[in-house]
């Protein structure tokens, strides 16, 4: 029962999709939160990509801190639901 319940949790939770901020504020809260940025930018978003952003190509969008995609939960892990990844995975060892 637990590992389904973390199951749900964890392939319900936003796993970090990053979007492009919509104004000059937002665009300095996003350096803020995501930290130095790599310089890099996402041919397919057009997006800049903070350290350790990746774009999926299965879910076609950009990912903060980009663990993989995983095939059981059928989206990406990431910053928002790695912590629960590894909960899923622990309870099923």
């Amino acid at each position: 029962l637990l590992s389904l319940i973390v199951f749900v949790r964890c392939a319900t939770m936003d796993p970090g999709i990053l979007s492009p901020p919509s104004s000059e504020r937002s665009a300095r809260r996003f350096k803020q939160r995501f930290g130095v940025l790599r310089g890099s930018v996402c041919t397919a978003c057009d997006l800049v990509q903070p350290a350790g952003a990746w774009h999926c190509e299965f879910c076609d969008c950009c990912i903060a801190e980009y663990d993989h995609h995983c095939p059981w939960t059928s989206k990406c892990i990431g910053k928002g639901n790695l912590q629960g990844f590894y909960w899923f995975v622990g309870t099923n060892v």
